[in-house]
């Protein structure tokens, strides 16, 4: 899904551009998620463990912007991407095509600035207009701020996952599934629009068919 850019202010008061990421942005996104893997145990992988190549990350992304139940974006301060986030269908059956789930990371030299609560705003939204009844994500059980923003944004701890990870000094860590019901209206304080014909007319693309 094409999501078109929404400008929103830190706390600091710089302008972060929201949008969908490009395919032709391949590298810059693998720099960013071996990056941000590096700068916290909280996320799932290690920086070496992510092994996709450009050509497939950009392949990624041009699937992430013809899928019309999912949608990848990305916070750019000042023309630098700092921050992902994405939400996509749970899937699997049609049973299940109500849920999605929901991920966001950024760079830590970008914390406490109110850009993860903005992407937050955004996916929501956008969630909901997809027609998305529920959200869902999984946090580890010690990560305390991230639990705090997702509670803020009305998450609900369903369950516990004892010693779902293990770190190389061999700690363990609890997991926890967070949902959100989204059938309750969710207003956030801007909205994006998903106008892609727009978007391609301003950009002077040529579209191949």
């Amino acid at each position: 899904m094409f999501y078109r850019t929404l400008e929103v202010k830190t706390k600091d008061g710089r302008t972060v551009a929201l949008r969908s990421i490009r395919p032709e942005e391949a590298e810059a996104t693998l720099a960013c998620l071996k990056k941000f893997s590096g700068q916290t145990r909280f996320l799932c992988r290690t920086p070496a463990e992510i092994t996709t190549t450009v050509e497939e990350e950009r392949k990624y992304l041009e699937n992430r912007l013809d899928e019309n139940n999912a949608v990848q974006i990305g916070a750019y301060l000042e023309g630098e991407l700092v921050g992902l986030g994405s939400i996509w269908c749970v899937g699997g059956t049609e049973r299940k095509n109500h849920r999605c789930e929901l991920g966001v990371s950024l760079d830590e030299q970008y914390w406490h600035l109110g850009i993860g609560s903005r992407m937050m705003e955004a996916l929501i939204d956008v969630a909901q207009r997809i027609g998305y009844e529920q959200m869902e994500l999984q946090v580890l059980s010690d990560n305390e701020a991230a639990i705090q923003l997702y509670l803020k944004y009305g998450f609900e701890a369903c369950g516990t996952v004892p010693n779902a990870y293990k770190d190389a000094d061999g700690q363990y860590h609890d997991e926890d599934t967070m949902v959100r019901n989204l059938t309750v209206k969710f207003e956030p304080w801007e909205k994006a629009t998903s106008d892609l014909e727009d978007w391609i007319e301003e950009q002077g693309i040529q579209l191949r068919y």
